[in-house]
């Protein structure tokens, strides 16, 4: 499979998920809203949208090495660069949650968190040199995860509960 092919599938899946989250983390903003049903489809989507990565992806990255095939010194980078372009969504979902009134902020704020990570993926796809889906699905998962952890706790701690 060609590098544009992969992009386009992972870009596609990103925006997908992306959509499904910032829809979930605004609805629960609401209070008699809980992100807890939205957030179990959006784990699944998370998990399928990896799943066809692996599926589409050719088996010829399989002969490399493991070490070669994360590259951690890349990605590293790419974990940070996530979590970078992360901060300006997770500021403005912040200021929407500060502004409503959620009636579980802690789920909000995990909602929020996921959102704005999944979000700062979308936009790091653009520019990522690396295409082998077992890469994408460590390096991207761990930049989603400590953006997705910081929003849960640092964001509640802005409410009385």
């Amino acid at each position: 499979m060609s590098n544009d092919a992969l992009i386009l599938e992972l870009a596609t899946g990103l925006a997908l998920l992306a959509g499904l989250s910032c829809a979930v983390a605004t609805r629960s903003f609401a209070p008699p809203a809980s992100p807890r049903r939205g957030m179990r489809i959006t784990f699944v989507m998370s998990g399928m949208v990896m799943i066809a990565g692996l599926v589409v992806a050719s088996s010829a990255d399989g002969a490399q090495p493991l070490l070669d095939r994360l590259s951690p010194a890349h990605g590293m980078l790419c974990a940070a660069a996530i979590i970078v372009l992360s901060m300006p969504m997770m500021g403005a979902l912040a200021v929407l949650m500060r502004r409503a009134a959620p009636a579980n902020p802690r789920q909000s704020a995990l909602a929020a968190g996921f959102s704005a990570s999944t979000c700062g993926a979308l936009v790091f796809t653009i520019c990522c040199p690396m295409n082998d889906p077992l890469y994408i699905m460590v390096w991207y998962s761990a930049g989603v995860a400590v953006v997705t952890a910081v929003a849960r706790w640092l964001l509640p701690k802005r409410f009385r509960l």
